[in-house]
């Protein structure tokens, strides 16, 4: 199947040349052969608690304007340990960004929301949701809105409409990340990264 610019399957051994780093990636926190046809992020604490500009590791590509654009992960959370967090953002060259994310406490797993450091809290996963999907939705005019689902097919709109700013000389970036501030304990199984560019 031919993916559009910008997808991924993860099942080489390297990564695809749109991918970059925020900061320097430690070799040893992320993998794509120990479990081969997934992107495994390893969960480290951020280079300082809190704002997610401090958070290492950050797996972007930048996001190309168009009339619509959907971007799916599937996400394995099976790994997942207390304290961690792991989700799907947009964000731009270090003032703005927006995250849909999901944060496991006490073994309880939970959605989560979170635009220019203010949180919105979701529902809680079942149990047996071990994996996920998180999804955003970019219109032409700029404006993302952020969903989540637990099959694969229907996905629950949730959080804000967060208005991509272009900061410095970046532009807007989409990207997956992990981490977590209790621990250097569990990690995620990215199985994909879909990039659906529509355009008229």
């Amino acid at each position: 199947m031919m993916l559009p610019q910008g997808g991924d399957e993860f099942n080489s051994a390297t990564l695809k040349p749109q991918w970059e780093w925020d900061y320097q990636p430690r070799a040893n926190e992320w993998s794509l052969t120990e479990r081969p046809g997934f992107l495994r992020l390893h969960a480290v604490k951020q280079l300082q608690p809190g704002p997610f500009f401090k958070t290492g590791d950050v797996l972007n590509q930048r996001y190309l304007r168009s009339n619509l654009t959907l971007a799916t992960i599937k996400v394995d959370l099976s790994r997942m340990a207390d304290g961690q967090e792991t989700g799907l953002t947009n964000y731009n060259g270090g003032k703005n960004y927006a995250t849909l994310s999901i944060v496991q406490k006490d073994g309880v797993k939970t959605i989560k929301y979170e635009e220019d450091g203010t949180p919105t809290p979701g529902d809680r996963l079942p149990p047996i949701a071990n994996n996920v999907w998180l999804r955003s939705t970019i219109g032409f005019d700029g404006v993302n809105g952020s969903s989540y689902s637990t099959d694969g097919r229907k996905f629950k709109p949730f959080g804000g409409s967060f208005n991509l700013n272009p900061g410095g000389y970046r532009g807007d970036m989409i990207g997956i990340y992990t981490f977590n501030n209790a621990s250097k304990a569990g990690y995620i199984d990215v199985d994909f990264f879909h990039n659906d560019v529509q355009n008229r």
